[in-house]
């Protein structure tokens, strides 16, 4: 499989970092650190271009034993997994000073199409999930008293991101982090968030300038070229691409368009690879949740969009503006003029999305579970969580097995183009909407039962964390792993 006369194939699939981790061990075992890579691409510069410099992941790998490459890795991206979940729970935490709000998120932002897909590919591509909330924890704490403090950790979070990670990532988180300590600092009308992440990201500019320089180096050595289509206007690109809104249903599920995440490209007819589409699902029930905490939030209507405390509305309206990115051709002409007239498919902007997404999640489950009451005893705590994950269990398992005994597809006769969605994901969402509409109407009237509303809250919250995990499992051991054509 890694045989050095082989080349294989498309490099934006499962697990392609091995091949690059292997060609760069290999070169550590002769005592040396190849710098261009002939076996992948056709051949490239493994220092500059995306995600591939040495890192100390590689180093640790070769460490470890080169014999042993495979099992290292796994226990590095189980690793890494874990890694961003705690990170994102430190974030969430900060904001909801809700234990159960915070795990959920924590266990969304691990368990996202995005993220089981980015730990499976590449280390370091991944590090960005990591690296996202911690920037986002920095900018929230900065005040003028520990400017200082906040200065150096920033700077040396964001030279990681630019110095280590892939760039395109990277330039979205740098957009998010830019427009948090924006939001922060205009908010609280103070100068310290803006302009420390402002002098942080220049010193870090500095520091990983070798590198940046050579991938603006590198990138002008190369292009992309299709057979008769010109990519050297935005307009062909786009017609090329031919990302639809219909991808937008994979926020609802991600096997919507079929089981393989190439699926989506042929049921749509996009020209996208693997590692582009809307890849933010993480349980079909967040969608329901994101609309009813539009809808009613601390007791007002459409109150959401506008909630200024807990930054509830940054964050709403950035993950909206990651949607339009990919739904709305305007708003994506810009991103391809910011990225200087560079043909990426910027639907890899929704990993500046993700946390956005878990943080309106973890507010609104918040909000729905009320006023923190007096504290419980062990016993009704106990007795209440136990009961809210049996039911949980039984209701998250009821969706996944109505959800399985559907078979076909359904092509939707108004539908502009042909189309045709899976008949089993639809049963998923419905089941999960009726779940969702039943727990939160609960949980909205029981009011005068504390009780009752925490065990309704309890089971909402199992509830989604478990659609999530038995999502990322899929994602990972599903049947279309393990078919026979695949040469993996």
């Amino acid at each position: 499989m890694f045989g050095y006369d082989t080349y294989i194939g498309n490099p934006d699939r499962l697990n392609s970092h091995l091949k690059i981790l292997k060609f760069h061990v290999d070169g550590m075992a002769q005592g040396q650190i190849d710098a261009w890579d002939q076996y992948e691409m056709l051949g490239f510069d493994s220092f500059t271009l995306p995600y591939t410099f040495p890192n100390v992941l590689t180093y640790l790998t070769y460490w470890l034993g080169p014999e042993k490459l495979f099992l290292t890795a796994g226990y590095i991206s189980i690793g890494l997994l874990i890694l961003a979940g705690l990170a994102a729970m430190a974030f969430l935490g900060r904001l909801t000073d809700d234990l159960s709000a915070s795990l959920v998120g924590s266990v969304l932002y691990q368990c996202s199409a995005w993220s089981i897909l980015s730990v499976s590919q590449n280390d370091m591509s991944f590090a960005v999930f990591i690296l996202t909330p911690l920037i986002a924890l920095c900018v929230h704490a900065t005040t003028h008293q520990n400017r200082s403090i906040n200065y150096c950790v920033l700077s040396l979070l964001l030279f990681v991101l630019l110095h280590f990670t892939f760039l395109q990532k990277a330039a979205y988180c740098v957009m998010f982090g830019a427009a948090y300590a924006m939001y922060r600092s205009l908010r609280d009308k103070a100068w310290a968030p803006v302009c420390i992440f402002a002098g942080a990201l220049v010193t870090a500019m500095l520091g990983a300038s070798p590198r940046l320089y050579g991938v603006g180096r590198a990138m002008t050595q190369y292009t992309r070229s299709f057979v008769g289509e010109s990519l050297t206007n935005f307009s062909s690109v786009y017609l090329f691409q031919n990302i639809l809104p219909y991808e937008f249903l994979r926020w609802f599920d991600n096997g919507i368009f079929g089981a393989f995440p190439s699926d989506a490209t042929v049921a749509i007819g996009n020209n996208i690879n693997l590692t582009e589409g809307f890849l933010l699902y993480t349980s079909p029930c967040v969608p329901f949740l994101v609309i009813v905490g539009m809808v009613w939030y601390r007791r007002s209507w459409f109150a959401l969009p506008r909630m200024k405390e807990d930054d509830a509305a940054f964050f709403f309206w950035f993950l909206l503006f990651t949607f339009s990115v990919i739904l709305c051709k305007p708003i994506t002409y810009a991103m391809y003029r910011l990225f200087l007239r560079i043909d990426f498919v910027h639907a890899r902007v929704l990993i500046a999305g993700l946390l956005p997404l878990t943080v309106v999640v973890a507010l609104v489950l918040r909000d729905l579970r009320g006023p923190k009451e007096a504290l419980l005893t062990v016993r009704e705590a106990t007795t209440i969580s136990v009961g809210g994950g049996v039911l949980a269990v039984l209701l998250a398992g009821s969706v996944e097995w109505l959800a399985g005994r559907q078979r076909g597809t359904w092509e939707p006769v108004l539908s502009m183009v042909p189309l045709r969605v899976s008949v089993e994901s639809l049963a998923r969402i419905g089941g999960s909407a009726l779940v969702s509409a039943v727990l939160v109407l609960v949980l909205r009237m029981s009011g005068g039962y504390p009780h009752v509303r925490m065990f309704g809250y309890r089971t909402l919250c199992f509830t989604i964390a478990l659609q999530a995990l038995l999502g990322a499992d899929f994602q990972v051991n599903g049947q279309h792993t393990h078919a026979p054509a695949l040469p993996f």
